[in-house]
């Protein structure tokens, strides 16, 4: 376990995962500790044109027992004279040893725009190593632009390593998007990334799920959206089970727009009595659309179930 931990620290100090900038919280014990961390960040403008950009982190590394630890980041920004621009940028780190955890990571963003640039990167991180833990990784992006020309960046992304028996990880993206001027370009990233390692004890299984959902909504002429959404899960043990799902949503204007999207899902599962689903859900709308969504699993071993 010290080796572990070390290894995990250095880890740390390894991945440009946060900021120094923002909070940073170390705790060693026993445990049964309430840890929260949060950045709350607000702007306006209504004279000038604002050039925002709002950078939050946090930082936490915790060993022992039955902490409830909150890491949050919110932010939201409104421009409401033309050639602004907002960047949001968001990110949570932990590093927790020990048992029955509970584990909330979560960013918020909202923008509102008018002619510019609107873009807007949310981050989780979590290692988690003991058993009977539970982690929430949620990304929340809400982006409106107002005035022409505009383009929408929208980036989101968890990574989740939890290694012990009966934990669970859950892991969303959310990304909504609405454009009302000619020529608006937005482009939705998203994606889960989680390993697992351990096995379900007594008819309690670990329980994965990962969920990416994007709405774009272009209300004007010559738009194009680019949604692109991906799982990637690898599950090791016995009596695991794995909910992967993506679903997209754009509605265009006109027949003059493009819209692509993508989504995948990805799982390697390695061990027995294990369930598997893998769902892909795509809507557009318009005259020039480019669909693509695929699903891998690979089940190794016997009495598994899955994907369906």
């Amino acid at each position: 376990m010290k080796k572990m931990l070390a290894a995990i620290i250095v880890m740390v100090a390894l991945i440009s995962f946060g900021s120094a900038d923002g909070n940073y919280q170390n705790t060693f014990g026993f445990g049964g500790n309430t840890i929260t961390q949060m950045n709350s960040a607000s702007t306006n403008s209504e004279f000038y044109p604002g050039v925002f950009e709002q950078h939050q982190s946090n930082t936490a590394i915790v060993v022992g027992d039955h902490n409830d630890i909150d890491q949050f980041n919110i932010a939201d920004a409104n421009n409401f004279v033309a050639g602004g621009s907002i960047f949001q940028s968001q990110s949570n780190l932990l590093i927790t040893v020990g048992c029955g955890n509970d584990i909330f990571q979560k960013n918020w963003a909202d923008a509102d725009n008018y002619g510019g640039r609107i873009k807007q990167i949310q981050k989780n991180l979590a290692v988690v190593v003991g058993f009977s833990n539970e982690v929430d990784q949620k990304n929340s992006a809400s982006a409106d632009a107002l005035g022409r020309h505009e383009f929408i960046s929208q980036d989101q992304r968890n990574l989740g390593v939890v290694i012990g028996k009966k934990n669970e990880l859950d892991q969303k993206n959310k990304a909504d998007a609405d454009a009302s001027a000619k020529r608006t370009s937005i482009n939705q990233k998203q994606k889960n990334m989680a390993l697992m390692i351990g096995e379900g004890w007594r008819r309690v299984h670990n329980d994965l799920d990962q969920v990416n959902t994007a709405y774009a909504d272009a209300n004007s002429k010559g738009s194009r959206v680019d949604q692109v959404a991906a799982n990637l899960a690898v599950v090791i043990g016995t009596g695991q089970d794995a909910y992967q799902s993506n679903w997209q949503d754009a509605d265009p204007a006109d027949e003059h727009s493009d819209i692509d999207q993508i989504a995948a899902n990805h799982l390697l599962m390695i061990g027995q009595f294990d369930e598997a689903t893998q769902l892909n859900n795509q809507d557009a709308y318009g005259a020039k659309v480019d669909q693509t969504a695929a699903n891998l699993g690979l089940l190794l071993s016997g009495h598994n179930r899955g994907p369906g």
